[in-house]
């Protein structure tokens, strides 16, 4: 396929020209983990990448929010280890909840992501709702 008669290829490269990046000094300032993740992983994150998971860090009003993220747009390696580092922050539990066929490959994300210079442990705990635990069971884990 030929880059010069493919207007996607085309569109793709200049939206891929156009990303300056996502951080401005400020964030920089409050959030260094995120230049941490792009230095560490050779990756620039989007401004688009960088609201989304600032919107789900800290969704408007404070309350929950629902999103629809198309495919492609970098959910799984970018924007949930963005939201993960964020809300990991020493002082409480992050869980990411994944379907069984993703589970793998989301710990392995996490782990290479998050585990080296930003220094985040990363924990495994496969769990399916089959699973029926008495109260004391419960109690103990």
């Amino acid at each position: 396929m030929s880059f010069i008669g493919n207007p996607n290829c085309k569109r793709e490269l200049q939206r891929e020209l156009a990303n300056l990046g996502s951080y401005d000094e400020f964030d920089l300032l409050n959030h260094p983990e995120g230049l941490l993740l792009e230095l560490e992983q050779g990756i620039l994150i989007r401004q688009v990448q960088q609201k989304i998971a600032a919107t789900m860090t800290a969704p408007p009003g404070g309350k929950g929010a629902v999103m629809q993220l198309n495919m492609g747009e970098g959910k799984s390696s970018v924007i949930v280890p963005l939201v993960a580092l964020a809300l990991a922050d020493g002082s409480r539990v992050v869980r990411v909840v994944v379907a069984k066929p993703q589970s793998k490959q989301m710990m392995h994300t996490l782990i290479t992501k998050l585990g080296g210079l930003i220094n985040r442990r990363v924990l495994y705990f496969p769990f399916s709702r089959s699973i029926r635990l008495s109260p004391d069971q419960v109690g103990s884990v």
